[in-house]
C-alpha cells in the first residue's frame, strides 16, 4: 500500500513562496505554493496529522479493482470504500461520510500497467455542476495523444463545505486504490491540472501531497487564473 499521506518533513525546506524537496537533484520537482509559508504551514499540518496512520493500515478492500490485463485503453470508472482514517477527516467541517468514492480515469491506447505511464490529477472549479470526473473528459484527446492517464476523483455524496480536506482525502483514497492495484504506479510522474478556482485547488492538493515523498510530482497545468479563493480551509 502506498504511504499517500505520511509525512517526511526532513526531505523538505522553505524558500520563500516555494517548498523544495532536498537532496532531489534532477530526478524531484520544485513545488510551488500558493501563499505565503506561513500559511501553508498552517494548513498542511492541519490536514494530514489526522489521516498519518494511513502508512501502516490496508484498505478495507483488497480485491484489484482495475484492470490488470494489458491492452486496455478508454474510460475507467469505478467506486471503492473510502477508508475510514480517510473519512475522519473528510467529514471535518460538518461534512457528510464519504463511505464510498468514485475514481475515473481515462487510460491511453494499448495501456499495460507494467510500463511507465505519467498521470494528470485533474481537479474541479467550485461552480455548480463541475466535479474532477466531470471535468476530466476535457483532457482526454490531449492525454491519449500523448500517452497520459487522466485521473479524477470524486464522492458518491456532495459536501457541505467542499474544503480542501474533503478533497485531498478522497484523492489520497483513491490515489491508494491505483498503487495498491498497479504497484509500479507510485512511481509513475505526476501533475496536477486545473481551470480556474480548480488550478487553484491542484495547486493546493499538490503541495500538501509533496509533503508526503509518496508522489513523484513534476508539474502543474493551470489555466484561467482568477484573484478569487480557491477553497475554504
Amino acid at each position: 500500500m502506498s504511504n499517500i499521506l505520511k509525512r517526511d518533513p526532513h526531505r523538505l525546506r522553505w524558500t520563500g513562496h516555494a517548498l523544495v524537496r532536498r537532496n532531489a537533484g534532477l530526478q524531484g520537482p520544485n513545488v510551488a505554493i500558493i501563499g505565503p509559508p506561513r500559511e501553508v504551514a498552517r494548513v498542511a499540518p492541519k490536514i494530514l496529522r489526522p489521516v498519518a496512520m494511513a502508512s501502516i493500515l490496508s484498505l478495507e478492500s483488497t480485491a484489484a479493482i482495475l484492470p490488470q490485463s494489458p491492452g486496455n485503453s478508454g474510460t475507467v470508472d469505478v467506486r471503492f470504500p473510502v477508508p475510514k482514517y480517510y473519512q475522519q477527516y473528510a467529514t471535518q467541517d460538518g461534512n457528510p461520510v464519504p463511505n464510498t468514492g468514485r475514481l475515473f480515469l481515462l487510460l491511453p491506447p494499448s495501456f499495460d500497467s507494467r510500463r511507465v505511464w505519467p498521470i494528470l490529477i485533474v481537479t474541479a472549479t467550485k461552480d455548480p455542476g463541475h466535479t474532477g470526473p466531470s471535468d476530466a473528459p476535457w483532457y482526454r484527446a490531449a492525454a491519449a495523444a500523448e500517452g497520459w492517464i487522466v485521473l479524477a476523483t470524486d464522492a458518491t455524496v456532495r459536501p457541505r463545505n467542499d474544503s480542501v480536506g474533503w478533497r485531498v482525502a478522497l484523492l489520497a483514497a483513491g490515489l491508494d486504490v491505483v498503487h495498491r492495484d498497479w504497484p509500479k504506479s507510485a512511481q509513475w510522474p505526476v501533475a496536477f491540472a486545473g481551470i480556474s478556482g480548480g488550478a487553484k485547488c491542484a495547486q493546493w492538493l499538490g503541495a500538501i501531497l509533496a509533503q508526503t515523498h509518496s508522489l513523484n510530482i513534476r508539474g502543474f497545468s493551470s489555466a484561467e487564473l482568477t484573484k478569487t479563493k480557491c477553497l475554504r480551509r
